[in-house]
């Protein structure tokens, strides 16, 4: 017996050590290494009838699938991460909700508002014991479906909330939803002609991420391409002009040539280079950014048909 007890606990050690490899790896942009482990950890899990862990190491192959801006993909591995938990002998609210906000940021980006309000609201209504930071999140999320959803003053108010709840909070999972309220926040004033108040929110929220040790690479840089986008309306063309680049490089470095992000970014620099005169160079920036946007509207815009109201009734 105490052979038996010895050899599952060593197959636990193995597990963990695979996906704590696999979200070093991941971290660090090696994508392709990542999804490799995590697909041994997961067949790992598999074998031992593990619903928990296999749970795990899906919520983490949807952030994988999420930071290569490959939707589809995270939608169903988030998805199958929520199956499994609620299969597991004991679901954990704390494991449910961090899988549901993580869902509901694929839905925003999918432009599809009305499920993500749906899912938020159920989540928060419904899942008491999830984590501060991941209900924070939650907030954040429905401030801006309210704001796509022209309810601008609701929005503000919640993403405001959110922002503050989040200030002085020792927990880096709090402080960057608290980041990522403050960005929200300024592209909301940017739309109401605010832009000296969103050029305030826009330095918050960069203030705060580029004191983490490691920001959501895709929500940085796009924070630091609205925050170019603010300073070329206000005719500060050479801020404009570092932010990009400085958002490019970090894209081209964290995300890869192909994500969704990269084309946005070289798509709003064009215009930059186009207020310089440099037409020529705008004009392939512009090209390169519109082929990249299209690749991936292509691959994620259509597909995402799952109904999560069936899961959320499964408690």
């Amino acid at each position: 017996m105490p052979g038996v007890c010895s050899s599952a606990s060593e197959s636990v050690s193995d597990w963990v050590r695979q996906v704590e490899l696999a979200n070093h790896l991941l971290e660090i942009g090696e994508f392709d290494r990542a999804a490799a482990v995590y697909t041994q950890a997961l067949e790992h899990a598999r074998s031992a009838g593990d619903d928990l862990r296999a749970g795990v190491v899906l919520q983490n192959l949807g952030r994988l699938h999420d930071r290569r801006g490959e939707l589809r993909a995270a939608e169903k591995a988030y998805l199958r991460a929520l199956a499994a938990f609620q299969h597991s002998n004991a679901p954990d609210d704390r494991l449910l909700v961090r899988t549901y906000a993580s869902l509901s940021t694929v839905y925003i980006q999918a432009g599809q508002y009305s499920k993500a309000d749906t899912l938020i609201r159920n989540v928060l209504a419904n899942h008491p014991a999830g984590a501060v930071s991941d209900k924070a999140s939650l907030m954040g999320s429905l401030g801006v479906v309210l704001g796509h959803k022209q309810q601008s003053g609701e929005a503000e108010n919640l993403l405001r909330q959110t922002a503050d709840m989040c200030a002085n909070a020792p927990d880096l999972e709090m402080q960057e939803a608290g980041a990522v309220a403050s960005a929200n926040l300024a592209s909301l004033q940017m739309r109401g002609g605010r832009t000296a108040e969103a050029l305030a929110s826009y330095r918050q929220a960069l203030t705060i991420m580029e004191a983490l040790p490691n920001p959501s690479p895709a929500t940085f840089v796009a924070t630091l391409a609205d925050y170019a986008k603010a300073a070329r309306n206000k005719g500060d063309r050479e801020t404009a002009e570092n932010m990009y680049l400085k958002s490019i490089a970090i894209a081209e470095a964290r995300l890869g040539p192909k994500h969704v992000t990269l084309g946005r970014l070289l798509e709003g620099y064009a215009e930059v280079v186009r207020d310089a005169g440099r037409k020529s160079e705008a004009r392939k920036l512009a090209n390169a950014g519109r082929r990249i946007q299209n690749e991936w509207n292509r691959e994620n815009m259509t597909g995402h048909t799952v109904d999560v109201n069936t899961l959320l009734q499964r408690r």
